[in-house]
């Protein structure tokens, strides 16, 4: 998401008349998740009153902070200077719906603010939802990241594979795998310390998590807790007692990239789970409200696929649930 705010901003530079008169980044990212582990970091911008504040001094502008607020509030309304703002990791400002409501509202029509955002609870008038890696991005970027640590001449195809798919195609995860692969020389060690480094879960997924609704929540921790891939079906029959929304449930959870639904042999829908976001909710299940409900349906969910699969053991897609 960040990627792709700079090459916007970079395009609309390159053009021979620029949309806007002025191009402003405002970083509030916390951390940074770099090949060596999770370094903390300053944010520039964290609440209106910082973003007003470092506007004006962009633009040399002294007064209180009232003032400060109140003149970065009239230039967005200005109908003589345009602006693009870019706000970048804008889930980690306080109070970001609050700050998004008040952007909105002094926006006038010459100006625009872009935001990124790993999470989708904000409103926008084009939404642009960045979608994870394929296996050929993940495999530039493993190699890319393997040159970095000195170890490129030791990837297999093998070991391309199973990175990409221990990680689900998630960057930081593969980052931080082959970053290990090349001090351990071992692919499975560099990835579970990945997968047990709980800071790095919490950076990956809690914001995500913390935004989703209640029911939502509970089948994140149902699947989780089951630890496997699952046929969509299956999860649905549980899930249809407790008369929720499963088909927006799902969809809310895609959105969030805490799953992912492929199609696979047969035209069957499954439900999958990263392992670093598996790992993520069994965490977060301990002690957690619903977390002996969670448990019951897990085996009501483990004997519906015991009994979905044929007996040598491949999956059947036969009537078995009509």
């Amino acid at each position: 998401k960040t990627s792709l705010a700079l090459s916007v901003a970079n395009k609309i530079i390159q053009q021979p008349k620029s949309a806007f008169d002025f191009i402003l980044w405002f970083s509030a990212r916390d951390k940074d998740l770099g090949i060596d582990g999770i370094h903390r970091t300053r944010r520039d911008v964290g609440t209106l009153a910082q973003i007003a504040d470092y506007f004006c001094q962009l633009f040399d502008h002294k007064g209180t902070e009232k003032e400060r607020v109140k003149y970065f509030a009239d230039e967005l309304r200005s109908d003589k200077t345009s602006y693009l703002l870019i706000l970048d990791n804008f889930e980690t400002i306080d109070d970001p719906l609050g700050v998004q409501k008040y952007l909105t509202e002094c926006l006038g029509s010459k100006s625009k603010i872009l935001i990124t955002s790993r999470v989708r609870e904000f409103e926008a008038d084009k939404p642009v939802e960045v979608q994870g890696m394929d296996d050929a991005e993940a495999a530039l970027l493993i190699h890319t990241e393997a040159r970095k640590n000195f170890c490129e001449g030791n990837l297999t195809d093998h070991v391309i594979q199973r990175i990409i798919s221990v990680t689900h195609g998630v960057p930081y995860p593969i980052k931080l795998t082959v970053a290990q692969f090349a001090r351990t020389k071992s692919m499975e060690k560099g990835f579970n310390i990945a997968l047990n480094d709980s800071e790095l879960l919490d950076t990956l997924f809690h914001a995500h998590f913390q935004c989703l609704g209640q029911e939502a929540k509970y089948i994140f921790l149902l699947l989780g807790e089951f630890g496997r891939d699952v046929p969509q079906i299956l999860l649905s029959l549980i899930i249809a007692e407790k008369r929720w929304r499963f088909d927006a449930l799902i969809e809310e959870l895609r959105r969030s990239a805490l799953l992912q639904v492929e199609l696979r042999g047969g035209g069957v829908q499954w439900v999958t789970l990263p392992a670093v976001a598996q790992n993520y909710a069994v965490r977060v299940l301990v002690g957690y409200t619903d977390e002996v409900l969670v448990k019951r349906d897990r085996v009501l969910l483990g004997d519906l696929f015991k009994s979905w699969l044929g007996k040598d053991g491949v999956f059947s897609v036969a009537h078995r649930l009509v």
